[in-house]
């Protein structure tokens, strides 16, 4: 399938005050709102920096004849431009919440970071309940959204990722949160037994710079890391 390229630099879009702006040629990145409307089978999205090689990872997960959106922060690359895949024949529909500038958001080339039912990252298998998957970000080698590499520094104030459950063994929640800190009653992503569903998640580093990850009930999970905020721009 060929990739769809949504030029985000240089879009017009309305202004909260009701006036018109253009996105500027500086953006690194752009929240987006993408929706799979009937696709023709079971399959995923993918979304990435124009310019470098489509990576293993995705965005949206979905079944045949299903409309189901998730918020997607898009790194753009050098030309301002985000590529979208679909593994199957679908509909789109794709907005425009706002765009990140140079410096106060970093943009990678999507990066999978664990994956349970292989092993990367993780331990192999279901999640184990009584103990939450740890995701080392701070000082990751990664790759840029220009195709460069880098790292994310030891300073890092939070995370962009997206995180899917993977058939489930019963209806239950993720939490993602900073591992220094107890966890909290809040929840990511809510499934049902054997849904594959995603949702995209800005996790605080804390001090530490590692990431946890709790599941409710055992199930296979999947970390992609779209990006990241410097410490002295997140709080």
């Amino acid at each position: 399938n060929v990739p769809l390229a949504l030029q985000v630099a240089g879009a017009s879009f309305t202004l909260p005050t009701g006036g018109l702006g253009t996105v500027p040629s500086s953006a690194t990145a752009a929240s987006l709102n993408i929706t799979v409307v009937n696709p023709a089978a079971s399959g995923f999205i993918t979304v990435w920096p124009c310019g470098v090689n489509r990576p293993l990872a995705s965005n949206i997960n979905f079944e045949a004849g299903t409309i189901i959106p998730n918020g997607v922060i898009a790194s753009l690359g050098s030309d301002g431009a985000a590529c979208l895949y679909s593994s199957v024949e679908t509909d789109v529909v794709v907005d425009l919440a706002g765009w990140f500038a140079t410096e106060a958001y970093f943009g990678a080339t999507p990066t999978r970071l664990v994956d349970t039912r292989d092993g990367t990252g993780a331990p192999l298998g279901l999640t184990n309940t009584a103990a939450p998957i740890q995701v080392p970000v701070a000082g990751l080698p990664v790759t840029s959204a220009l195709g460069e590499l880098t790292a994310i520094p030891s300073d890092v104030g939070a995370v962009a990722l997206n995180v899917t459950a993977v058939t489930p063994t019963g209806p239950g929640y993720l939490t993602v949160w900073p591992c220094e800190d107890a966890r909290p009653n809040a929840s990511n992503l809510n499934f049902m037994a054997g849904d594959v569903i995603a949702n995209g998640v800005i996790a605080p580093a804390g001090d530490s710079g590692v990431v946890c990850a709790f599941s409710s009930v055992p199930t296979d999970l999947i970390v992609d890391l779209a990006g990241w905020f410097p410490g002295e721009t997140f709080t």
